[in-house]
Order: structure tokens, then C-alpha cells, then sequence
């Protein structure tokens, strides 16, 4: 009967800490589209003004990626699709145009961070939802 009621208290105490992780935002919740729509600017460009635009822009599982000059020269815009999971986000190319690519991210409240070095592109850091 003791090593029931031990059970059944570690199970309790196990719950208890689950819903006050969960709670207080401690736990893990799976993302989904929404967590990435609107425009994200990289902050290291943001205000700086060799250029007019360097973001992403999502829309659902679209794509957007602007990179232009201050003269207003576009140097580079992809559009695609793109899918994720909780650690990489992967971008998807139309057949024939850009080459796609999967990167490591974390994505904290208004801040999207893409890990250096995969990304074909150079595409990489902090972007700022705006």
C-alpha cells in the first residue's frame, strides 16, 4: 500500500510541475505558421543605410526575401515556400529559379535568429519583427 501511494504522489508531483512549466511558458509548445507571419528586418541592417530593405516576409507557408540597396537596387528577392520544425526551418525554391536551404533558428517572441553557415545566400542572423 506505501509503495502505491508513492506512486501515485511522484505521478501528482510530475503533473503539478508539467502545468506550472506549461504555465509559465516553460514547457514546450510546437510552433505553427502564425509564430513566423509578418515582416522580420535583420537588426544589423535595420538602421543602417547602405541599405533600404534586407527581410523576410511570411505569409501561411509563403516566402518572401528582399535584399536592396539604399540606391533602391535590388540585389537579390526570393520568393518560395517554407516548412519547420522545431529547430530548422527549411526554404523552398520554385522549380528552376533560387536554390533552397535548410537552416537552424530559434524564434523567441519578436526575434527570428538564423544560424550562420548553411544558407547559400550568406542569409543569416538576427531579424526583428516588425
Amino acid at each position: 500500500m506505501k509503495s502505491m501511494i508513492k506512486h501515485l504522489w511522484i505521478i501528482v508531483v510530475a503533473a503539478v510541475i508539467g502545468l506550472s512549466m506549461t504555465a509559465c511558458g516553460g514547457g514546450s509548445t510546437a510552433l505553427t505558421y502564425a509564430d513566423f507571419q509578418g515582416k522580420w528586418v535583420h537588426s544589423g541592417v535595420a538602421n543602417d543605410p547602405d541599405y533600404d530593405d534586407y527581410s523576410f516576409e511570411f505569409t501561411g507557408d509563403q516566402l518572401q526575401f528582399l535584399d536592396i540597396g539604399a540606391n533602391g537596387k535590388l540585389y537579390r528577392a526570393l520568393h518560395g515556400t517554407f516548412t519547420f520544425t522545431n529547430t530548422e526551418i527549411t526554404f523552398i525554391a520554385p522549380p528552376g529559379t533560387w536554390t533552397g536551404w535548410t537552416q537552424r533558428y530559434t524564434l523567441s517572441k519578436n526575434q527570428l535568429k538564423l544560424e550562420d553557415g548553411t544558407s547559400p545566400y550568406g542569409i543569416a542572423g538576427t531579424f526583428i519583427r516588425q
